[in-house]
């Protein structure tokens, strides 16, 4: 069965019961597993931009890519380097 939204594959888990009278589109949460399965596959590559590893410019302009104020920049820094301490 394969949802219209995503193209992925229910397939019911293990502790599935079995329910007749339900319509096969409506299986979610527990009683089913999403399998999607990509045709590129996974790609080596350039490792994601870390924050840590950019310097205070970069994290505003990344900030600013995301449609934030540049001064979130700052008080993320803020939060996740005083986590290091």
């Amino acid at each position: 069965m394969t949802t219209p939204e995503t193209g992925a594959t229910l397939i019911p888990g293990p502790g599935a019961k079995s329910r007749p009278n339900a319509d096969p589109g409506s299986l979610a949460g527990p009683e089913a597993t999403s399998i999607s399965i990509s045709a590129r596959g996974s790609k080596p590559g350039r490792p994601r931009r870390h924050w840590a590893d950019l310097d205070p410019d970069k994290r505003k302009d990344a900030v600013a890519g995301l449609g934030l104020p540049k001064f979130r920049a700052d008080q993320i820094s803020r939060r996740y380097f005083g986590q290091l301490s």
